[in-house]
């Protein structure tokens, strides 16, 4: 292996490396997810849920509010009797499905709607092409095969749940105090042992896992969605409160309070601008993501290719200084185990150019001259801390 290693510089550069990564990484721009805000013709009403049914996409708020779409791009307001605030809305059967309030309406097409249920307060609805199961406060699951009549099930709890989902033949609520329940129907539901206290807002199946975002910027992930092992939480980039997760077109992609996360594999993830936006609900159709929220914003996105990541530091300030023609600058408060990969933009290993203990101090590493010229995503993993980042190199 091709492999320079230069010496060490003293800490006391610390200082000045510090404030060249920060400048590096505001200039990076986050090139790699480009969202487009769009006219929603509201600015006062809170977005909290999007679908995609019937060719069009339905933005669900407060005060009432139900817009709807062909694109994501032109939107129009449909007016129905209710200052009811929606949270949800899915579509399945052919009907879409609004849930606010106590109250669940329905509508074949999105302007047209009938209240079918006013005994409920619903958060979250999933459809597994062959029924809707929703869950809300106080630990209420109902089940429909129509969106029109719906059966009460017993829960086993009195925790409010906010997000329900379909994968690997199973299904998965999460809710308040990291409460998490599965059931093989809908019916039969069954209360797991929580890895958290904190709340659990969103939750995703892809990539033969589950996801599960919430407070405190976590994504926790399961193969089963019973066993969620402490060690497969994953802190995603500067993230905060995350409402919602989903994954479509292989992609994942959560958002939340002035944050949205891409990755390709529920490992790696990238942050994207988001302007100071609250975003609540996404969907995805008609070859786009859509991201709704407040006040009143609809942003699109079409691409997320190729997907690249930012680096940040941990606690101990352990951290890729600089990338700069073709030597990597990094740093370690204490001495520890160092491992560097290169990946292709496709989350392909392309190759390993360190894996041995490297001592305190600031460092320099030479990428190998077999790695041809090419953008390439640099993974650096500290004894189980890992960051990766975007790089360009040029031969």
């Amino acid at each position: 292996m091709n492999i320079q290693y230069d010496r060490i510089y003293p800490i006391s550069y610390f200082y000045q490396l510090v404030f060249l990564a920060v400048i590096g990484l505001i200039s990076n721009g986050f090139g790699q997810a480009l969202w487009t805000p769009q006219n929603s013709g509201t600015t006062t009403n809170t977005l909290y849920g999007i679908t995609w049914g019937g060719n069009q996409f339905v933005a669900v708020g407060n005060s009432g509010t139900i817009l709807t779409s062909p694109d994501g791009i032109s939107w129009t307001s449909r007016i129905i009797n209710t200052i009811t605030t929606f949270q949800y809305v899915a579509f399945g059967a052919n009907v879409f499905v609004a849930a606010g309030g106590n109250s669940i309406l329905t509508s074949s097409d999105g302007i047209a709607w009938t209240v079918r249920n006013q005994n409920s307060s619903i958060y979250g609805i999933t459809w597994n092409n062959n029924q809707f199961v929703a869950v809300g406060g106080g630990g209420t699951i109902l089940t429909s095969t129509n969106g029109i009549s719906w059966t009460q099930q017993t829960s086993g709890t009195i925790n409010t749940l906010y997000a329900v989902t379909w994968g690997n033949n199973e299904y998965v609520a999460v809710g308040v105090y990291g409460t998490i329940l599965t059931s093989p129907n809908g019916i039969n539901w069954t209360v797991r042992s929580s890895f958290t206290q904190n709340a659990l807002k969103g939750i995703a199946y892809g990539n033969n896992r589950f996801y599960t975002t919430g407070w405190i910027d976590t994504i926790y992930s399961s193969a089963d969605g019973i066993s969620w092992n402490q060690k497969a939480k994953i802190t995603a980039n500067g993230a905060t409160d995350m409402e919602a997760i989903i994954y479509r077109n292989n992609i994942f992609i959560a958002i939340g309070y002035d944050i949205i996360q891409t990755s390709s594999d529920g490992s790696l993830w990238a942050k994207s601008p988001c302007d100071s936006i609250s975003f609540y609900g996404i969907a995805y159709g008609n070859n786009k993501f859509v991201a709704v929220g407040w006040p009143g914003k609809i942003y699109t996105l079409s691409s997320v290719a190729p997907i690249t990541y930012q680096a940040h530091a941990n606690n101990h300030m352990n951290q890729i200084v600089s990338v700069s023609n073709n030597t990597i600058t990094y740093m370690l408060n204490t001495a520890a185990k160092v491992t560097m990969q290169l990946f292709d933009t496709k989350g392909r290993i392309v190759k390993t150019i360190l894996n041995q203990r490297r001592e305190y101090g600031v460092h320099k590493l030479s990428i190998p001259s077999t790695v041809l010229q090419g953008n390439y995503i640099l993974s650096f993993n500290i004894e189980g801390y890992k960051s990766c980042q975007p790089i360009t190199i040029i031969r």
